[in-house]
């Protein structure tokens, strides 16, 4: 079974992907010149990479034609000068100036150059939708690049008005930013609020402000947008008074309306003759004959495949699972976010689907009985009570088959990162029910170091546990801290590599026993105890 990648962020360090509108139409009606609008966003950029040296900074020209990359400060040639000891900092900053000067200057070139015709009634759109599709593309180039990067976030300062022939690309865009985490900051600094950027402001969890007086339009970036996502958790940023999520409908022009919906038939279809007699058939006849045949089979064809896709869709259907998602704070606010944000887009649902599935790669390689056929129906539940943890779970017996419940505590969706925190305690109650299914007689402390496991191994890792020499027994797998359990299993997991699938495989087919842990090592399990013990005093803070 190959490794499955985990996804680990850096607290502090930011990737900004700055989307910047250009559009001419916008500029020679705007109160506030290009030239002195560009002067605050470059020295708003510099200072995003001065706050830390690992930050990164994308800039994507959005024009009214076109949009393309003009500046990334991890392939720019100013970056490779701030290792040399012969430029200063004051250096710097021309430098980096004057290279986003000469691509926008290209960028502005070309994206006129594609303008036939300017715009038919007042100030024309820019083209939005395309620049957040190549912003989204370059943060997932990000995520894969491996697992430690930089935490993005995406950034539009923004003045044209909105485009209605692009209000279903853009909100593909905000619903993929959505489902991987990366918020989307506005800056609108148009006359006119964005109801676009309004709602993906608040659907993907980032900023919106329209600045009131453009003249400090920097001291407005520096105080709101340059914070980095962690340090969000701990301030007060500016709320939106309200949202407007009206869908916006491209309206029909008459240059659209130059053909007809219907097509007309021409004059010679359009004459009827009338003639006594028979007529025998005639070449087109036989023709027309021909094809209707043909018709009669693709459509039989057809019906027969839908008959096998439905069976198929039965059977599969048969190996899974019901999925409720139940809000039982509708009227409060975090109700009504946890109706948003996990509800109205079947999030909640999607996520149990993954973490199941990632549970059941890491407990079950290569087996196809694992015990989801044992599950008749999950509830996800987020109750009306505060509970103790961030999630429980609990099962009700329905036959030969159980149901599960998972409750999430409401206090959770307090939290800055609510939907992080939502995704983790869906993976570790995920993992919790494919474990505890069968695993009655194991110890509960090796249960939950499998479960801490899991969630380390889908990049929810906890903190960092804190290792005492006297906390490390013989028998590894009955520390109390689930956390030195996790580290211990993916110590063996290093070492024996498939090991704890073999171990959940061994527990499900017979039981937990005491000497399990040996047959499954192949060894005595106290040697890997020792070993992970010496390991974890040479590579971990270890106090006394």
């Amino acid at each position: 079974m190959a490794p499955i990648a985990s996804k680990l962020y850096t607290d502090d360090v930011s990737l900004v992907v700055l989307l910047l509108d250009t559009n001419p139409y916008f500029w020679t009606s705007s109160s506030i010149s290009f030239s002195h609008f560009l002067s605050h966003i470059l020295s708003f950029i510099n200072s995003i990479l001065l706050l830390n040296q690992l930050n990164q900074v994308v800039i994507i020209a959005t024009g009214h034609n076109t949009c393309g990359y003009i500046y990334d400060s991890s392939l720019s040639s100013v970056s490779s000068s701030i290792s040399s000891n012969q430029s200063s900092d004051d250096a710097k900053m021309p430098a980096f100036c004057s290279e986003v000067l000469k691509n926008l200057e290209d960028f502005v070139s070309n994206d006129e150059s594609l303008s036939s015709v300017g715009a038919a009634n007042g100030v024309g759109s820019s083209l939005l939708s395309g620049s957040l599709s190549m912003a989204l593309c370059y943060v997932q180039r990000v995520f894969r690049s491996g697992p430690l990067h930089p935490q993005p976030r995406i950034l539009c300062l923004h003045g044209s008005p909105d485009g209605p022939e692009q209000y279903v690309a853009v909100m593909n865009s905000i619903f993929s930013a959505q489902r991987s985490m990366v918020p989307i900051d506005s800056c609108v600094i148009g006359a006119q609020h964005s109801a676009f950027l309004q709602q993906a402001s608040y659907i993907t969890g980032g900023v919106y402000l329209k600045p009131q007086q453009l003249e400090g339009l920097f001291q407005y970036l520096s105080t709101v947008f340059a914070t980095d996502l962690h340090s969000r958790n701990f301030i007060q940023l500016p709320k939106p008074v309200g949202v407007d999520f009206r869908a916006s409908i491209p309206s029909m022009e008459e240059k659209d309306l130059r053909h007809p919906l219907l097509p007309l038939a021409n004059n010679a279809d359009a004459t009827i003759t009338t003639t006594t007699g028979f007529v025998g058939p005639t070449s087109n006849d036989s023709g027309k004959t021909t094809s209707s045949r043909l018709s009669v089979i693709a459509r039989l064809l057809v019906i027969f495949l839908i008959g096998a896709i439905s069976i198929w869709a039965s059977h599969e259907a048969s190996k899974g699972f019901v999925i409720t998602v139940v809000n039982n704070m509708k009227d409060t606010p975090a109700g009504e976010k946890f109706t948003l944000f996990f509800i109205s887009n079947d999030e909640a649902i999607r996520l149990v689907q993954s973490s199941s599935t990632f549970a059941a790669e890491v407990l079950f390689p290569g087996d196809d009985s694992i015990p989801e056929k044992l599950i008749d129906q999950i509830d996800v539940q987020l109750v009306s009570h505060n509970l103790t943890s961030d999630h429980t779970v609990a099962v009700k017996s329905l036959g030969q088959k159980s149901k599960y419940i998972l409750f999430i505590n409401p206090l959770v969706m307090e939290f800055g990162n609510f939907r992080y925190r939502i995704r983790k305690e869906i993976q570790k109650g995920m993992a919790e029910i494919l474990l505890f299914n069968r695993q009655h007689t194991a110890p509960k402390t090796l249960l939950a170091g499998m479960v801490e496991y899991i969630s380390d191994l889908a990049g929810f890792g906890g903190p960092k546990p804190v290792f005492k020499q006297r906390d490390v027994s013989a028998k590894c797998w009955e520390e109390k801290d689930s956390g030195i359990v996790a580290k211990f299993l993916a110590y063996c997991e290093k070492k024996s590599k498939g090991f704890v699938g073999r171990l959940n495989q061994e527990m499900n087919r017979d039981g937990w026993y005491e000497k399990l842990m040996d047959k499954v090592l192949e060894m005595p399990a106290m040697h890997f105890c020792v070993q992970f013990h010496d390991f974890t005093i040479k590579n971990e803070d270890v106090t006394e």
